[in-house]
C-alpha cells in the first residue's frame, strides 16, 4: 500500500477480503465484497474515487486532520471510512493496489441476518455519497433489474419460437459475466463462481432494496451504537 504514496497521493484503495468458508453465506459475503470492490476499483481507475474499505485503506495523517478527521460521521455507526474518501478523493490524489500481497483478511459474519444487519449500516452511510457518487451507483442495479424484467417479460409474452432467441441472449450475457467475474476473481484471490454467480446477481439487488426499506423498519439501531 504504502509504495504507491507520490508526493500527489492522498488516499490508496485496497481490497479486503475474508477467510473462506464452505458455507452459503460465507460465498454470499465473499460475492458481495467481491462485487462492491469492482465498482469502487473501477470507478477510482476511471477516475472517480467514492469508497473505500476500512479493514484495506491507506490515507496521509495531514489529509486526515485537513478534513477534520471522522468528526462529521459520529452521528452513523459505520461508514466513516467511505465518507471520507467519498469527501476527499479524486482523479489526481487517489490509486489503487491489487496485489496478492496487499489483500487483508477477515473472519465473516457467521449467520445470514448478522451480515444483513451489518449491510444495512453500511447503507446507512452511503445515502451520505455525493449526488453524482450516489447516481452512478445507482445506475448498475437499475440496469440489472431492468434486463430480468424483461427477460421475465419477454419470455412470457413472446412465441416459443422467439423465445429461443431471448433465451441465447440470456446465455451470452451469463458467459460473459462469467468470464469477466472469475478472471478479476483470480486476480483478487477470491473463489470461483459458477451457478451462484447467477443466483447471486438476482437476489443481492433484492437483499439490498430490503435492507434499505423494509429492514430499515424492522431492525432500528441506536444512532450511535458501534460494532
Amino acid at each position: 500500500m504504502v509504495r504507491n504514496f507520490t508526493p500527489e497521493t492522498e488516499f490508496v484503495l485496497g481490497y479486503g477480503a475474508y477467510f473462506k468458508e464452505k458455507t452459503f453465506i460465507s460465498k454470499l459475503i465473499s460475492y458481495d465484497t467481491f462485487f462492491i470492490a469492482l465498482q469502487y476499483f473501477g470507478f477510482a481507475y476511471r477516475g472517480k474515487p467514492y469508497m473505500g474499505v476500512g479493514r484495506n485503506l491507506a490515507y496521509r495523517k495531514e489529509t486526515f486532520y485537513r478534513l477534520k478527521g471522522f468528526a462529521g460521521t459520529l452521528h452513523i455507526a459505520s461508514g466513516d471510512d467511505d465518507l471520507l474518501v467519498n469527501e476527499a478523493a479524486n482523479k489526481d490524489n487517489t490509486r489503487i493496489e491489487t496485489s496478492l500481497e496487499s489483500i487483508t483478511l477477515s473472519v465473516p459474519k457467521p449467520s445470514f441476518f448478522d451480515w444483513i444487519s451489518q449491510k444495512q449500516r453500511h447503507l446507512r452511510a452511503s445515502k451520505l455519497y455525493t449526488k453524482e457518487s450516489k447516481l452512478l451507483l445507482g445506475l448498475e442495479p437499475a440496469s440489472r433489474g431492468l434486463f430480468y424484467l424483461t427477460f421475465v417479460a419477454l419470455a412470457c409474452l413472446l412465441p416459443l419460437h422467439l423465445i429461443y432467441y431471448v433465451l441465447g441472449l440470456f446465455v451470452v450475457r451469463y458467459l460473459v459475466q462469467l468470464v469477466v467475474v472469475n478472471v478479476s476473481a483470480k486476480s483478487l484471490k477470491e473463489r470461483k463462481f459458477f451457478l451462484s454467480l447467477l443466483l447471486f446477481d438476482v437476489f443481492l439487488p433484492l437483499i439490498t432494496l430490503y435492507c434499505m426499506t423494509i429492514g430499515k423498519m424492522l431492525n432500528k439501531e441506536q444512532k450511535n451504537a458501534w460494532k
